[in-house]
């Protein structure tokens, strides 16, 4: 108690000066900051800039002065709780020494056990249940390689880099390497690539025994991936947990498109290597022999755009095969051939088919009304979550769903015309005028459980095929909506829902003015606010 009251007499006894030192240092540091923000905001010739500048050399003037009376009137008396405060000190160093201990515990646990949270806006950095569910089941490591061209001190693409992030922090069995094929030469050619010319690729290599290939055939326990998104990495991660593709049969006989013909004006040759990077074996299917049947490992069979019309035969098999476990893929085109087999077999699973085209004047671009926009609502369905943006249909068949479908069947429509679309005959032919809307794609289903009607159907009506073309696949969602359509007919619901996430750019427009305050600001007022708040904790507790 009485040292301090001498500690408080001394404190009275002092002058001003030595009293306030502290708060003139705080003060000239103040007065600097405001000088410098002023001189890069307002430029060298502003009055303010000088008098924060004056003012701040009068301040530390009157720090000096005091820090001089403080030395002069300094005492020396003897601290009765110096052991008190060595007991304190023992336990900030103990204190210390716990929070570092904590925290190195937390970085190791951490740095094992990954968890992040994306706060992005359309979720950049998350991946789909379905990929996390892929991962959980592979038998052994994965290696993501990523194999880019750039000079030295060149980085990969951020998003790529992003993506394979989000792969490697969602399971400890994924590990992601990157080669610069221009700096490291040595290490690119023992990757032995079949199809890099410079542009980001991908390997997925399974990690483990290594495969020795035939000769002409890839290795079975590695994928290329030139096209570098989520879906295609899942479903390179697929291949090689279930390395035995499935087998997509295109039907042939009826004029229709087929991936494995080259053709030069509406070639499939884009939608056929897509459907090979997921996993498919494409194979054509003719109907027309005596003895035909469909095949038992057909996953799917797709007709693209038929020109002539089914046989009685073809007719009885496919439908057969639909009333079974019928995974049919529907991609029609406006044609003037009258097509009532085809109408048959579409009226038996719930859908007319209409002569003419559709001509929507609301859901067009400004050069064609018979081009049609099909507008996407995931809601509606599962199979849409695997679109990535609308689809659009270069000239459709008016299609509508029957008063009643038959057989269990359940008829969704994915995609609709306007109300104020109508119905626009072949020249030289006539038709009772309808309007609409009308169906623009639709898929049709029945579940396992329905033995008695023969069990699991899935079917996708399309009506226009044109959109699976080179010349339009590109466009809108079109290769996302192909995709998703193949992989919900043909059962693979885990890449269904996996549609392309492009990056978000959101940007700040600042003048110079704005930007040089918030430059100075962060380099100099936060630190100062910083230091304000220590010494008013100081000064309390002094």
């Amino acid at each position: 108690m009485a040292l301090n009251r001498s500690a408080q007499s001394t404190n009275t006894e002092m002058p001003p000066p030595a009293r306030w030192a502290g708060a003139f240092l705080l003060a000239a540091a103040m007065f600097a900051t405001a000088a410098v923000m002023a001189f890069g905001s307002l430029g060298l010739q502003s009055p303010w800039g000088w008098a924060f500048a004056l003012m701040a050399v009068l301040t530390l003037l009157g720090w000096f002065v005091g820090r001089r009376q403080q030395a002069r009137l300094r005492t020396i008396a003897r601290d009765a709780g110096a052991k008190q405060r060595s007991l304190l000190g023992l336990n900030a160093v103990a204190s210390v020494l716990i929070l570092l201990v904590v925290l190195v515990g937390v970085n190791y646990i951490a740095a094992r056990r990954h968890k992040t949270f994306d706060l992005t806006k359309n979720r950049i950095n998350s991946l789909a249940p379905q990929t996390y569910s892929a991962l959980e089941k592979m038998p052994r490591p994965v290696k993501l390689i990523y194999v880019y061209a750039a000079p030295i001190g060149g980085q990969p693409d951020a998003t790529d880099a992003s993506l394979l992030n989000a792969f490697k922090n969602a399971s400890d069995k994924v590990t992601v390497e990157y080669v610069n094929a221009q700096v490291e030469q040595l290490k690119y050619a023992g990757l032995k690539l079949s199809s890099f010319s410079g542009a980001p690729l991908l390997v997925v290599e399974l990690q483990g025994r290594k495969s020795t290939p035939k000769p002409g055939q890839a290795p079975s326990d590695r994928r290329e991936v030139p096209l570098i998104d989520e879906q295609n990495i899942t479903s390179a991660v697929l291949k090689l947990t279930n390395p035995k593709p499935q087998i997509l049969y295109f039907l042939t006989g009826h004029g229709e498109l087929n991936p494995r013909e080259a053709a030069a004006v509406a070639g499939m040759n884009q939608a056929a290597a897509a459907l090979t990077m997921q996993n498919y074996t494409i194979r054509t299917l003719e109907l027309m022999q005596a003895k035909a049947t469909v095949p038992a490992d057909a996953a799917a069979i797709v007709a693209v755009a038929p020109k002539v019309d089914l046989s009685p035969q073809e007719e009885k098999l496919l439908r057969q095969y639909s009333a079974a476990r019928g995974r049919l893929v529907l991609l029609l085109n406006p044609t003037p051939t009258p097509l009532p087999r085809w109408k048959s077999l579409l009226a038996s699973l719930g859908i007319e088919m209409l002569n003419g085209l559709v001509d929507d004047p609301v859901q067009s671009p400004q050069a064609s009304s018979q081009i049609l926009i099909g507008a996407l609502d995931v809601e509606r369905h599962p199979l849409l979550q695997g679109v990535s943006g609308h689809v659009l249909l270069p000239g459709v068949v008016p299609l509508q769903p029957t008063d009643k479908a038959p057989g269990g069947l359940n008829v969704t429509s994915l995609f609709d015309s306007s109300p104020q679309s109508q119905v626009r005959p072949f020249p030289g032919t006539s038709m009772q005028a309808r309007r609409g809307p009308f169906v623009l794609a639709a898929t049709i289903e029945r579940s396992a459980t329905d033995t008695a009607s023969g069990g699991a159907t899935r079917v996708v009506v399309v009506s226009n095929a044109a959109f699976a073309t080179d010349q339009s696949i590109s466009l809108f969602g079109n290769s996302s909506f192909l995709s998703a359509t193949v992989n919900w007919v043909a059962g693979n619901d885990a890449l269904v829902s996996i549609p392309p996430k492009p990056p978000l750019t959101n940007t700040i427009e600042m003048n110079d003015s704005t930007r040089a305050f918030v430059v100075l600001f962060s380099l100099f007022a936060a630190p100062v606010c910083v230091l304000i708040l220590g010494t008013i904790v100081w000064w309390q507790r002094r």
